[in-house]
């Protein structure tokens, strides 16, 4: 069988954060680690004791490697480095250099930001984007204007008036 070296990204990840939006990757990685794959993943963790941008590296016991990152400070929407975060962008790709995966699988990425997905495609692994929610181009992240009301499917780009401040687009 042919063996890949496949990285998943993901903000959030358990144990230290569990949602929907965590467990796709966290099933993801485990699934392949059972099919004989290399697995790593590049995770934010949410974490006031840690210093912000801190790493460490543990496996876990279906030998998946996680490489955490303390994102901490940029939970909030209207922090522009929730979508752009170049600290964690050079850190990814120097990460990226070392581990030399085939596939680089993300998913949501609001505090790490959203340049990592150029850099996975710089790296020249094949790269997949699996959105969870809306906070590509949504600056609530939700599609829900203030008073958590949704919002029109159907909007031009920068017309959101009821929305946190937009985002100009990358």
């Amino acid at each position: 069988m042919w063996q890949m070296r496949v990285v998943e990204v993901s903000a959030h990840y358990p144990p230290n954060f569990i949602s929907g939006g965590t467990l796709v990757p966290h099933r993801i990685a485990r699934g392949l680690a059972r099919r004989g794959h290399e697995v790593h993943v590049y995770a934010g963790h949410l974490d006031d004791s840690r210093p912000p941008l801190s790493t460490w590296e543990e496996t876990d016991e279906a030998g998946v490697r996680v490489r955490w990152i303390s994102t901490t400070p940029w939970t909030a929407w209207g922090d522009d480095r929730n979508w752009v975060n170049p600290d964690v962008e050079a850190d990814f790709r120097a990460w990226l250099a070392q581990v030399r995966p085939d596939v680089v699988h993300l998913h949501s990425l609001q505090t790490l930001g959203g340049s990592l997905v150029r850099a996975a495609k710089e790296s020249g692994a094949a790269t997949v984007v699996t959105m969870h929610d809306f906070w590509w181009f949504c600056a609530r992240q939700f599609l829900v204007d203030r008073e958590g009301r949704p919002c029109t499917l159907v909007a031009d780009c920068s017309t959101c008036n009821t929305a946190a401040p937009p985002r100009p687009m990358a």
